[in-house]
């Protein structure tokens, strides 16, 4: 009997088989583009110990690092992160997975749509929920 052992996420509070996390899929992104680490940090922006870190597990990527990550191996941020598996049972956790997916984080989500960082971390937790004006503000730029 095969177990499949799974190992949480802290930051986004999800769950993966022990061999699938971000640097199993940076590192699979980067082979399947035949690139190296020194080539991948060239075309990213970003330093080949930070890419060797999120690789080995050492550090998970920022939203910041996922989004110019994305853009050099040509994934989705999406991907990369590991939010697919995020829950979506609540509006709030619907616009969380929406906006990491779309690798905004929520100071330049709240920017776009001209509300206060902290009403967006209360539209996640369920504390509120966003008049119909903001929800279309949503709608444009994450998809729920």
């Amino acid at each position: 009997l095969y177990v499949e052992k799974r190992v949480p996420l802290a930051q986004y509070n999800c769950t993966l088989p022990e061999t699938d996390n971000q640097g199993a899929r940076v590192r699979k992104a980067r082979l399947a583009k035949s690139l190296t680490i020194r080539a991948l940090a060239e075309a990213s922006g970003l330093t080949p110990e930070t890419i060797s870190y999120i690789e080995n597990g050492k550090n998970p990527a920022s939203l910041s690092t996922l989004r110019a990550l994305s853009e050099a191996l040509e994934v989705s941020i999406c991907y990369l992160g590991c939010f697919e598996d995020l829950p979506e049972s609540t509006l709030g956790q619907r616009i969380e997975k929406g906006r990491l997916c779309a690798g905004l984080p929520k100071e330049e989500l709240a920017r776009l749509i001209g509300v206060d960082p902290t009403t967006i971390l209360r539209w996640e937790r369920d504390g509120s929920r966003p008049s119909e004006e903001y929800l279309k503000k949503l709608k444009q730029h994450i998809k729920i």
